[in-house]
């Protein structure tokens, strides 16, 4: 007990963001509850009866929110059908303690694909119901989905993107690992998020960008390459000279401004919008 009280006095003071509390011993959770300066998250609520007598009054106490796991005692619905029937038992047993949608976060149940083809679509499937139907937060566990499986990152990837279409609120998973993030901000991007684009341009404007200025500095820079950098840099001065360089090889001045100046251009237009998201993020701490 003396444990939990020490990290959640050391966590509460390291970050702002809310603490998600998972412990099989109900003492150990509500000794949490007590002492936390906030809003915690309790993992989890499910059907199973002594979960709900115990937990339910708790998250009620203290005010906590809680992630609801639509499984019963014995049994693991695997049909989206299913699942909904245990969603709203739930729902409906915590509404009779003043708990509201807005009190909890719906996981979606993720299985292994490897042992039920059928796995992945079933929780898509009640993800997007929660979101168009139940009108609920939802969350996932990305890892459980690729168990058993070769070249997990990608299929943990390609199911995270595929949830974000299908509403999916937040997500338990790595972001140490490089191709869940960019397939994140890829698919927040294509389905429109707000901001969502301002994010992806910043998060791969500066690796290309410090990749194109290693190539530039180089001795052995192209007139292309000169040219390009003299835009990125603003450089008035030498500009004129290289392009008339470029010109004096015979390369038509159209094509000078179709294949490098108006790139250059969108280059000087992707790095103002990271610096302008910068700044918003600087004035949104203040």
């Amino acid at each position: 007990m003396q444990t939990i009280k020490k990290v959640i006095g050391l966590l509460s003071t390291s970050t702002r963001l809310p603490l998600v509390i998972d412990s099989s011993r109900v003492e150990t959770i509500e000794a949490a509850l007590r002492i936390y300066p906030g809003r915690m998250l309790i993992n989890s609520i499910s059907g199973e009866k002594e979960k709900l007598a115990r937990l339910m009054p708790l998250a009620s106490k203290y005010g906590a929110m809680f992630i609801l796991l639509p499984l019963t005692d014995g049994d693991i619905p695997k049909t989206t059908k299913k699942r909904q029937a245990v969603i709203q038992s739930i729902f409906q047993k915590a509404q009779k303690f003043g708990l509201t949608k807005d009190d909890f976060v719906v996981d979606g149940l993720v299985m292994a694909v490897a042992s039920d083809a059928q796995a992945a679509k079933e929780t898509l499937a009640t993800v997007s119901w929660c979101k168009k139907t139940f009108k609920s937060r939802t969350i996932l566990g990305l890892s459980n989905v690729s168990f058993g499986m070769p070249g997990r990152p990608w299929l943990n990837s390609a199911f995270l993107a595929m949830a974000q279409y299908s509403g999916l609120t937040m997500a338990i998973a790595n972001p140490a690992s490089v191709e869940l993030m960019n397939v994140m901000k890829a698919a927040d991007t294509l389905i429109a998020r707000d901001k969502a684009a301002l994010h992806f341009i910043h998060h791969f404007a500066q690796p290309a960008a410090d990749a194109l200025s290693k190539t530039v500095s180089a001795a052995s820079a192209s007139p292309d390459e000169k040219v390009t950098a003299s835009v990125l840099d603003g450089d008035r001065e030498h500009i004129t000279a290289f392009i008339e360089d470029i010109l004096r090889t015979g390369r038509p001045a159209n094509r000078l401004v179709d294949e490098i100046l108006i790139l250059s251009l969108i280059w000087v237009r992707m790095f103002r919008m990271r610096s302008l998201l910068r700044r918003l993020k600087r004035k949104n701490r203040m």
